[in-house]
């Protein structure tokens, strides 16, 4: 499995890392996911880190008022739908702009209207946003919006 994936995966994401206002993530290697913390989510009870053991996990932070978001969605079906049986999941996370929108309804309306049917959060204050890789700075500005982990703990 992780031959296949490798190439397609590591040739995506430094493309999100290229393009990011951020430092490059090199402060990032090594480290252990932060927890999600969130209770709101279509398609999937709740998840955290630890549920996602033993997978190669892409998640996508998007929202439904980004044209990067929309030219994205294809290979993200695309991705879970090859490498779903094989361990790789994706999961959405949805960032409402601006920040403070709890509204589950617009995420399924996304959601549906973009084909996903994997396991989406909604993330309407942000928070989790900020735990993964915003840490307070650039949080208008930043345009990386996906992060990969191999989840073996």
């Amino acid at each position: 499995m992780f031959r296949k994936l490798t190439l397609p995966l590591l040739l995506f994401v430094p493309l999100m890392v290229s393009e990011a206002n951020a430092p490059d993530g090199q402060d990032r290697i090594g480290l252990t996911a932060p927890e999600l913390k969130l209770q709101k989510w279509i398609n999937s009870t709740p998840l955290e880190v630890g549920d996602l053991r033993n997978k190669v996990v892409l998640v996508r932070w998007w929202t439904d008022t980004c044209d990067l978001c929309a030219a994205t969605a294809p290979a993200l079906r695309k991705l879970q739908s090859e490498y779903g049986s094989q361990g790789f999941q994706v999961i959405g996370v949805f960032h409402p702009k601006p920040a403070g929108d709890w509204d589950v309804d617009r995420v399924k309306r996304a959601a549906s209207k973009y084909g996903f049917k994997f396991p989406i959060a909604l993330d309407g204050d942000w928070s989790a946003l900020k735990r993964w890789w915003l840490d307070g700075a650039h949080i208008g500005t930043t345009r990386q919006s996906a992060s990969l982990w191999i989840n073996t703990e």
